[in-house]
Order: structure tokens, then C-alpha cells, then sequence
């Protein structure tokens, strides 16, 4: 087939292109407008939406200066400062709108770079199984998307650079991935071999030396974070330094390439079926997509099998087969063994969350892995299309991948539907606390039984970030101390075992509470509120306890307080107009 023109060959990437934004629009944030804050955005995005500019300077000042954030300082920056813009382009929506713009910037980037390097049809596959990975579900949870993703653009770009041969901007833009979040860096070890399809020893010499720099930069990081005392570094010990990276490179793959049949399986089993007729639109379009692509040919990059079967004479084994198939220029095997490479340098920095994370925040470990794993899944579908294609039946395949895409993305409107639905659990949560707890004041503890609270399964609600919220509810004195600000504790289900000592003191820790461990501490029962859970609502409980047979009295019922207390950042998103008339 003749190569394309130059206007045919932009308007086809431009399609793609805007192909991949509205397959992400769709996918993650389609009903952006329902979702509110979740888990880890309690660190910062409360901050971030009643920041000024010298706020947000002082904050850039302290992360550098104090490397703060397990030694990521561009990670506190970025999320502030895209926060903080996002809060002026349109408050809560406008950092929503942000994470979109992120999202869609590495599709963009990915796609523009596998074009360089392979033909078109299998790099409009890759492009659309990088939009539609679903091994990370959080890619537009605020908190990665600003801090997580944007590690994945500093990748690409650092691979665009050195495709230019731009090496000390390359090395910039991966020092910016140790300094955002590091997972993703080591895939940047296989950028000499992404642009020379023949890995000659000139290449493997050019590897070595990129090896080296890459090298020099990570010790240089790792010693500085040793320096500074950094947890992850300094707590890591031996053998586990060694196993947990080896141990994520065998399972991080298997578990990544999985989820692109895992997940429609899942969102068969739970989307109603009057979603998939919405979805009918998009399977057709993933139908017209995939059957251009199989004709689209930029006359750089031949992928078309020998359609003349091999002899008995010339080939005599089935492995005979493999091997011709393997050398021929339409396998572009190199495109399997780069795939498979980057996606098992995907794993080795993910020390601090399990490989096998298939929901929740945990699956922020396969992050990286969306490059490799796009890559391997393209290849093997792109080999399934052009030998369907020799048999002539080549619209079996079609239908099949358009199907598995289609199905994804129900997928991804299934976790949409947990994020609205975490956000609503929050939200009746908090008003109906603050509606029984009208007297909180300094010292208040208010423990609530797991009992009748609801998860989902993709993203947190009433979970370990509860300690931190009611001070971005309502602003507490200044004077009060950490232990003096109210805050609000999830029971684990066996706490009735381990919270009372025999001083009578309450001790609230990794047995008995859902919270992080800079929160633990002990606690007066005088200074406790208590709340179950009975016929869907909360309830307080009357100012005693029965814990292993002994009567706890607690914080018995005062005067009203809460009046008093100006609203925070994040009152008017949370609680209700008639909760507290007064504020």
C-alpha cells in the first residue's frame, strides 16, 4: 500500500488523538460533577482551596527546603500549584478539569512517541489500551492525578527529549519523575533501545552509558534521602531490599496484562444492561477505528504477513514456522521484548504497596506499568488482527477487541459510580456526626463502630483519613495543639479486645483504629463520644460503655459548642445548610 500523504497522515493522528481525549472523558471523568474528596486528598486539597499565592510560595519554599514528602518535593509542589489553579478555574471542578487535562496530556505523549517507533496500526491499539488500562484505578482521584500522573508525563517527556537527542533535558525530566514520584523512573533505562529497532553493540554501548547517568542520579536521591531520615529509606531492611522489588516483577505484570480481560469481566457482572445500549456508540466507533487502522499504512513500518503459505520443503517443523515468523519484518518482535521490558522495570521501586493490588488506592502500583502493559497488550492483538486478516476473517477480531474496549470502558464508569457513591457516604456521614455531636470540643474523641458503615470497592469513604477531616470542617482555635483539635476515629471490627488498658486509658492504634499511625495515641474516656451505627443511622451512644464487662463512662452530653467554630475549606462542599444555621 502506497504511503499516506502528509495531510492524510495528521488527520488520521489528529483523530486519534482526539480519540483518546474523549475515550478519557468518558472513562474517568464523565461524572466529574458528582465527585468530591477522598482519602488522601485530605492532606492537601482542603489547603489548596482557600490558599493565596504567598501560601502556595511558602509551601514550594518548605518542600524543597526541608525535602519534605518522602522526599519528593515536586510531588507537594505540583499537587498545590495545579490545585491551587485548579480552585481558581472553577473551585472543586476546576482541579477535576486539571486532572482530565493531565490525564489527557499523557495519552498524548504516549501516542506521538509509540508512532515514532512502530507502525500505525499497532500504535492507535497502544494508544487506546494505554487510555483504557484499568490495572490503576486512580487516575482521577485529585491526589494522583496531580502527584501520581504527573511523575508519567515527566517519563514521556524525558523519552521525547532524548528521542531528539536533547540528552541533558532527558535527564532533567528524569530527575523531575525521582523528585514527583519515583516508580515510573527505572522504565526510562530502555531509551536507547526504543528508538534503534536494531540493538546493535553501539546501542548496547550507549545503554551502558545511559545506565550509569541514570545510576548516578538514583544513588544521589537515595543517599539524600537517607540523609534526611526518610522512612521509606531508612526502614527498609535485609533481605526485603532485594526480594520485594524481584517479587513485584514477577507479579506486577501478570496482574497489569490480566486486568485487560479482569476488568470486563468485572463490569459485566456489574453494570446494569441498559448501560451497555449507551455504550453501543463507542463499540461502533472502536469498530470503524480498528478496521481503518488495519488499512492505514505510513509506507515506514510494513506490518503485513506473507500471505504465500511456507512450503513442506522449506519449513519442516512448526518451530521452523516460529522462527520465520519471529525474523520476518510484520512480527516487529522488538516492539514484544521492549513491552515486556518496561513493563517489568514498572515494579521494582514499588517497595510500600503489594503487586497483586487489584482495588482501591493500592493499585496506584501499576501506575507505570500502563506504558509496558499497553505495549505487550497491542503487540499480541495487533499479531491476532493481521494473522485473522491472512485467513480472512479478520472481522472476528475486530469485533473481539472492540468488544474488550467497549467493556473497559463500562469498567471505568463503574468506578465513577464508586466515586459518586463514596462522596454521597461521606457527605451523610458527616452531617448526621455533626448533628450528634453538637458539643465537640477541645480534646473531643469521637470513636465510631465499623459496624453499618459502608465501603465501596474502589475508592475509600468513611476510612483511614477520618482523623484529619473535621479540622478542615470547621477552624479550630490556633493554640490548640495536635491533641487538643476534635477528631473522629473508625473502630476495627476486633477493637472491643484491645482498646481498654488497665489504667482505664483508651488506646487508639493499629488494633483498634483505621487511621494513620501519626494519629495513634491515648486517651481519656472522659474526653470520648462514641457512635454505632443502628437502622442505616448513626446513633451516640448514653454517655457509658460496656467494654469486656466493665462500664466505661464517657464524655457525657454539655452545652452546644459547635456554633461557635467558623466554617473551614471544606464545610460548604460537606455539610448541610441546616446542620448549624449559625455558621
Amino acid at each position: 500500500m502506497p504511503g499516506l500523504n502528509k495531510r492524510s497522515h495528521w488527520a488520521q493522528t489528529l483523530y486519534v488523538l482526539l480519540l483518546c481525549l474523549a475515550l478519557i472523558g468518558v472513562t474517568r471523568f464523565l461524572f466529574a460533577a458528582y465527585f468530591g474528596i477522598y482519602e488522601d486528598d485530605y492532606t492537601r486539597i482542603p489547603l489548596a482551596l482557600k490558599m493565596n499565592a504567598p501560601e502556595l510560595i511558602h509551601q514550594i519554599v518548605m518542600a524543597f527546603t526541608g525535602f519534605v514528602d518522602h522526599g519528593k518535593p515536586l510531588h507537594t509542589t505540583i499537587i498545590y500549584t495545579l490545585a491551587m489553579l485548579g480552585v481558581t478555574l472553577n473551585g472543586l471542578q476546576g482541579i477535576y478539569l486539571i486532572a482530565y487535562l493531565i490525564n489527557g496530556t499523557n495519552a498524548i505523549l504516549f501516542f506521538l512517541l509509540i508512532k515514532q517507533i512502530s507502525p500505525t496500526k499497532y500504535a492507535i491499539i497502544a494508544a487506546i489500551s494505554f487510555v483504557l488500562f484499568s490495572g490503576d484505578i486512580t487516575q482521577a482521584f485529585i491526589t494522583h492525578a496531580l502527584g501520581l500522573q504527573t511523575s508519567l508525563t515527566f517519563l514521556l517527556l524525558a523519552f521525547h527529549a532524548y528521542g531528539r537527542e536533547k540528552r541533558w533535558l532527558a535527564y532533567t525530566f528524569a530527575l523531575a519523575v525521582l523528585l514527583t514520584y519515583e516508580t515510573p523512573y527505572l522504565i526510562f533505562l530502555t531509551a536507547p533501545l526504543l528508538f534503534e529497532p536494531e540493538w546493535t553493540k553501539t546501542v548496547f554501548r550507549s545503554l551502558i552509558q545511559h545506565a550509569l547517568i541514570l545510576g548516578a542520579l538514583l544513588l544521589a536521591i537515595i543517599l539524600l534521602r537517607s540523609v534526611i531520615g526518610e522512612t521509606r529509606i531508612t526502614g527498609l531492611g535485609f533481605p526485603e531490599v532485594l526480594t520485594t522489588p524481584l517479587s513485584h516483577m514477577l507479579q506486577g505484570p501478570i496482574v497489569s496484562l490480566g486486568t485487560y480481560l479482569y476488568r470486563p469481566y468485572q463490569a459485566l457482572i456489574t453494570l446494569p444492561w441498559l448501560i451497555w445500549f449507551a455504550l453501543l456508540p463507542i463499540f461502533f466507533i472502536f469498530l470503524w477505528t480498528l478496521a481503518k487502522a488495519l488499512e492505514w499504512d505510513d509506507g515506514k513500518f510494513p506490518l503485513q504477513l506473507n500471505l504465500d503459505r511456507p512450503s513442506a520443503s522449506k519449513v519442516a517443523s512448526i518451530m521452523d514456522r516460529v522462527r520465520l515468523w519471529i525474523q520476518s519484518d510484520a512480527a516487529e518482535f522488538h516492539l514484544l521484548l521492549l513491552g515486556l521490558l518496561i513493563l517489568v522495570l514498572a515494579y521494582p521501586l514499588t517497595f510500600t504497596v503489594r503487586a497483586f493490588a487489584i482495588s482501591g488506592r493500592d493499585t496506584r502500583v501499576h501506575l507505570a506499568a500502563a506504558l509496558g502493559a499497553a505495549m505487550v497488550w497491542a503487540w499480541i492483538w495487533t499479531q491476532i488482527l493481521l494473522w485473522l486478516k491472512r485467513q480472512r476473517t479478520v472481522w472476528v477480531g475486530i469485533v473481539t477487541l472492540s468488544t474488550l474496549f467497549t467493556l473497559l470502558v463500562g469498567f471505568g464508569l463503574t468506578v465513577q459510580g464508586d466515586m459518586i457513591r463514596a462522596w454521597d457516604l461521606q457527605r451523610i456521614f458527616w452531617n448526621q456526626l455533626i448533628r450528634l455531636t453538637p458539643d465537640l470540643d477541645k480534646g473531643t474523641v469521637i470513636l465510631v463502630s465499623p459496624d453499618g458503615l459502608i465501603d465501596t470497592t474502589n475508592i475509600g469513604a468513611n476510612t483511614w483519613s477520618l482523623p484529619r477531616i473535621l479540622e478542615n470542617i470547621y477552624l479550630f482555635p490556633d493554640n490548640w495543639g495536635i491533641n487538643d483539635v476534635p477528631r473522629v476515629y473508625r473502630l476495627t471490627p476486633d477493637w472491643e479486645i484491645y482498646i481498654l488498658g488497665e489504667e482505664g486509658i483508651f488506646h487508639l492504634n493499629a488494633r483498634t483504629t483505621v487511621a494513620s499511625r501519626s494519629y495513634d495515641r491515648a486517651v481519656d474516656p472522659s474526653h470520648v463520644i462514641f457512635l454505632d451505627t443502628i437502622d442505616n443511622e448513626l446513633r451516640r451512644s448514653q454517655d457509658v460503655l460496656l467494654i469486656e464487662n466493665r462500664i466505661i463512662e464517657l464524655k457525657s452530653h454539655s452545652s452546644p459548642l459547635i456554633q461557635i467554630y467558623k466554617p473551614g475549606s471544606i464545610y460548604h462542599l460537606i455539610i448541610e445548610p441546616d446542620v448549624s444555621d449559625n455558621n
